[in-house]
């Protein structure tokens, strides 16, 4: 389907006397392949984990990953863990902060995690209700996690952009048609 369109493309050109080039940047399409792979693997990985012990699909197990990276955020900007009047003026990470919140945000998403089964799970599974019914409740666990995050931190998109020759690769393949 690819030779194709590119073949199609190449004679459609062609009759109008231009010329395509095709670039591709291998660094970038690398970096975003392993990240959206990895993504999906975590996913697929914590359905088939919380399908085999628990015996219904956790929809809310992404909105903990959310939450516990939300914690995070909200530790490293705390001044009580780590004030940033001391925080090096390079901008260079800070490794004891890094164990800090790493630990803190552990510790506290899996206390927030066993306080929502206790109150939410338990009272499903002591009525041994069907595998349907844990899943509606965990869609709406999802729903609410996420409205609680919305509230603190916001539903707008915030991007963090590093430097912008960390995405500039010399691995080019330039394809130029005929």
């Amino acid at each position: 389907l690819i030779i194709h369109i590119l073949l199609s493309l190449h004679i459609l050109l062609y009759g109008l006397d231009r010329v395509a080039e095709i670039k591709f940047n291998l660094g970038a399409l690398g970096i975003s392949t392993l990240t959206w792979s990895s993504t999906y693997l975590a996913i697929a990985v914590g359905c088939t984990l919380t399908y085999s012990v628990q015996r219904y699909g956790n929809f809310a197990q992404s909105e903990f990953f959310m939450l516990g990276m939300y914690v995070a955020i909200a530790f490293m900007w705390t001044d009580w863990l780590f004030p940033l009047s001391d925080a090096p003026s390079d901008g260079t990470l800070v490794w004891s902060l890094f164990l800090y919140v790493l630990i803190g945000a552990f510790i506290l998403t899996g206390l927030a995690g066993i306080i929502i089964d206790r109150l939410v799970f338990r009272g499903f599974r002591t009525r041994k209700s069907s595998s349907d019914v844990m899943m509606i409740a965990s869609l709406g666990v999802a729903m609410i996690l996420r409205a609680l995050v919305y509230l603190r931190f916001g539903a707008n998109t915030k991007r963090l952009v590093p430097d912008a020759d960390w995405m500039v690769s010399d691995q080019r393949w330039e394809l130029p048609s005929i």
